[in-house]
């Protein structure tokens, strides 16, 4: 793909996650120079702007950190993001990565998207045209891999990772995503309470009661069968 594609503005995409710390390493196995950007939301876990500077260090990465937008800002006229509704990503990431690569007429993204990480990449081929930011093209280096693959190549190679996938994370995204899992909310509240607190009282103060917010409502706009059943 790069030999194909050799003379074009060529990056990578890196969350702090397993699978972008992979694919980041994989292309700059085939390009050593290869800038590769991280979106700080202002919304990141404290291990993870640690971890990216460390991992950035460790492996002599050519590092861009873009800021994002301002999420409490926006907050005020879009409502609680939700998982149908998740203006925040397109805001806090998207947005500003838009205006960054605007001096491009044409940029290809590596990006460590997996077609077994969700129901909405099953879809995915190894090229897609980027449907927010329309000279951006996207790669998937290890789009069939699976997260036992992913694994498996950290530990035989030695690669150092999110220490949050340690204290019972299974994504690694902002600290009040609702696309996270319910019990990872949970251990958002034990290792972070001051962050956990400050979207809870954001939350009541849009009239979500204690138990609602706890087993999750306030992350759909329109609940799905699973969530009225309970």
């Amino acid at each position: 793909f790069i030999e194909k594609y050799k003379n074009k503005n060529i990056n990578a995409s890196f969350s702090g996650g397993k699978d972008s710390s992979v694919s980041t390493l994989l292309a700059k196995k085939v390009i050593k120079d290869i800038e590769v950007i991280f979106i700080d939301t202002g919304l990141e876990f404290p291990e993870t702007l640690k971890f990216v500077n460390k991992f950035a260090k460790e492996y002599d990465i050519n590092l861009t950190i873009l800021k994002g937008k301002n999420f409490w800002k926006y907050l005020k006229y879009y409502g609680i993001p939700t998982k149908d509704n998740r203006w925040c990503n397109s805001i806090c990431k998207l947005e500003p990565l838009k205006e960054y690569l605007r001096k491009y007429k044409t940029v290809y993204t590596v990006d460590g998207s997996r077609k077994f990480e969700s129901f909405s990449r099953e879809k995915l081929s190894y090229e897609r045209k980027s449907r927010f930011i329309k000279n951006q093209i996207n790669i998937f280096p290890i789009l069939y891999w699976k997260a036992t693959d992913v694994w498996s190549w950290i530990y035989l190679n030695d690669i150092i990772y999110n220490p949050l996938y340690d204290r019972g994370f299974e994504r690694i995204g902002c600290y009040l995503c609702p696309s996270m899992l319910s019990a990872e909310f949970l251990i958002v509240k034990q290792i972070y309470p001051e962050l956990f607190y400050k979207w809870f009282n954001v939350l009541k103060s849009y009239g979500y009661s204690e138990e609602e917010i706890l087993k999750g409502f306030w992350r759909w706009k329109k609940l799905p069968k699973k969530m009225k059943l309970l």
